[in-house]
């Protein structure tokens, strides 16, 4: 490395508040510790994704993730993955296509996504979906409709929440001779002045390194989720609600990633979901079929199309006085979830924060609606959302920061955009880093497919530069 870029990774280093001299004092004289063509940071499905497709195109391949474990947000999602199945006509479903599915992610980003880059995901889901099926990974049959997702086309995983994809692309990349590090932060990324990104700068296990990356830098770490901080700056209204995002999910490398010239939007968006109150980790949810269910008010009626855009869903929460709601099922759609939902659920009737009982007007009492009320408003939608099989479950809906929505902005191939809309050499991002995939609104079942989608698209481009 010559003087002059050392200078310019100091600077960076400094930023990233480990402390310059510190980072002088393990700096072999050639500059770096380590070399590989690419660098994947997170390891979630963007990351693992990434990596997996960079080493199948011939690059060496290095992986960081801060968390002592892998898996991110990916691991305790719900595991639906929204693509076009050119078969769901033939099984009676109304016809999909990739033209419709782009409309419907235009629509509910609100112009707030790019064209191109919505474009990519619609178009990339189906074959991202062939390729996981391909290393293994097992979906149950059919496709159907999940809480916000707006229309039969989510796949479904066999093994619980996101397990079987990390088990499935972790396999791939052991495969690929992918080198894999944990409890590993990225404290910042190396860009020559008004040039490419270099390298990062790491703690290796505790040990501050600085390693380069031939081809580029693929930031693949998630959202800001977690990050109360990172809220209260960016989404104010949402910091003091619970969340349901992994630990890690704390945005540093979407701000060093601005550090280093990306141009960043979106910011203030933010998706939230029902789920378990304020100290609860559980997700206690009655709506993952949202057809099959209804949201009521303190007064026993329905004040929301329960299919609509969860933004809208949110909105309308919020709108409520007193905020007081409850999403209600009956014993058949309880059954049809899966087991790791269906124990959430019998958790939460046994320690008291969930009801079920044999007729409304006894739910009505356990959940302090009026009686007559809840009966009509369940009477009417019985036909019209399954409210047929007794005992009826009712829960609170309390809503919970589920993802954020901005990010990086990239193009369709997940490159790194300046504020002049110019590709940042050396520089890709996939997954809930970036943010402009979804806009004002993300459907449910767009996460993991996003991560996957522009994860494969990082890997293969970087891998070729």
């Amino acid at each position: 490395m010559k003087r002059r870029t050392i200078l310019i990774a100091g600077a960076a280093v400094a930023a990233a508040g480990a402390g310059l001299a510190a980072w002088r004092a393990v700096r072999p004289s050639s500059g770096w510790d380590e070399d590989f063509d690419v660098i994947a940071v997170g390891g979630g499905a963007a990351g693992l994704s990434a990596a997996a497709t960079s080493a199948a195109a011939g690059a060496s391949v290095l992986l960081l993730e801060k968390e002592p474990q892998l898996g991110g947000d990916t691991l305790i999602s719900g595991g639906n993955f929204n693509a076009v199945d050119p078969a769901s006509a033939q099984n009676g479903l109304q016809p999909d296509s990739e033209a419709l599915f782009l409309s419907q992610i235009l629509d509910s980003g609100a112009g707030l996504n790019s064209p191109d880059v919505a474009a990519a995901l619609a178009t990339g889901a189906t074959g991202a979906l062939a390729w996981l099926k391909s290393l293994g990974m097992r979906f149950l049959p059919g496709v159907r409709e999940i809480y916000g997702g707006r229309f039969p086309r989510t796949h479904k995983p066999v093994l619980p929440r996101g397990e079987g994809y990390i088990r499935a692309l972790l396999a791939e990349c052991e495969r690929r001779k992918v080198q894999i590090r944990l409890s590993s932060p990225v404290r910042s990324l190396i860009r020559a002045q008004g040039g490419r990104v270099l390298g990062v700068a790491v703690t290796d296990n505790g040990a501050p390194k600085l390693i380069r990356a031939r081809c580029g830098v693929i930031i693949a770490s998630g959202g800001y989720g977690a990050s109360r901080d990172m809220l209260k700056t960016y989404a104010p209204d949402f910091a003091d609600l619970p969340h349901d995002n992994a630990p890690g999910a704390t945005g540093e490398m979407i701000l060093a990633g601005r550090q280093a010239g990306a141009a960043v939007m979106n910011m203030n968006l933010v998706e939230c979901i029902p789920g378990s109150g304020q100290g609860s980790d559980g997700q206690i949810r009655l709506d993952i079929a949202p057809t099959r269910m209804i949201m009521v008010d303190s007064r026993g009626r329905r004040f929301v199309d329960e299919t609509d855009y969860r933004t809208r869903i949110t909105q309308a929460i919020l709108k409520l006085s007193p905020r007081r709601c409850w999403s209600i099922a009956d014993s058949d759609t309880v059954a049809s979830y899966d087991l790791a939902t269906q124990k959430s659920l019998h958790r939460g009737l046994h320690a008291g924060t969930i009801f079920r009982a044999r007729t409304p007007g006894e739910l009505a009492d356990l959940i302090g609606v009026p009686p007559r009320a809840l009966g009509r408003t369940m009477s009417e939608m019985r036909l019209a959302r399954g409210l047929r099989t007794p005992p009826f479950w009712a829960a609170p809906v309390n809503l919970r920061v589920h993802a954020t929505l901005g990010g990086l902005k990239i193009d369709s191939r997940g490159r790194c955009l300046d504020a002049s809309d110019l590709p940042i050499p050396g520089l890709w991002a996939a997954g809930a880093a970036t943010g402009n995939v979804h806009g004002a609104n993300r459907l449910g079942g767009n996460g993991i497919n996003t991560a996957v989608v522009f994860g494969r698209a990082a890997g293969e481009d970087a891998a070729r530069a």
